[in-house]
């Protein structure tokens, strides 16, 4: 797919760029295999802060892929990930978990008595447990 093709290109360029802090890829019909580029770029790019990938068609593995390059990255504040081909299931769910436990407890630890128990209802009793 073409759009897959032009993402790798930019991917490429990404791990390099140091002046792209707004990425917005939405509505470019990127399907998974643009996504791990994408992932494998975010694992070593430093500049990029917010990321919109709004309807696109990402499945499962793709938004995995995303965050599996996350887990090396402390810059990125804010990922669009909205209005995708295929629903996100569980499997999404446990890769994106770790990175966001940390990053939300971190923005709490300001609060007088940070009530990190407060996000227990939101997210699967499977997911806390890990």
């Amino acid at each position: 797919m073409k759009s897959d093709e032009m993402t790798k290109a930019l991917c490429e360029a990404l791990k390099t760029n140091t002046n792209v802090v707004d990425l917005n890829l939405g509505n470019l019909d990127i399907t998974d295999v643009g996504a791990t580029h994408l992932g494998e770029a975010l694992a070593v790019n430093r500049s990029v802060v917010n990321l919109v990938l709004e309807k696109n068609k990402l499945k499962q593995p793709g938004a995995a892929a995303i965050a599996h390059g996350l887990k090396t990255n402390n810059v990125v504040r804010s990922v669009n990930l909205l209005s995708q081909l295929d629903k996100f299931g569980d499997q999404t769910l446990d890769a994106w978990c770790p990175l966001l436990r940390p990053r939300v407890a971190s923005a709490l630890s300001g609060f007088p008595r940070a009530p990190s128990h407060a996000l227990a209802p939101a997210v699967p009793r499977q997911a806390r447990d890990v």
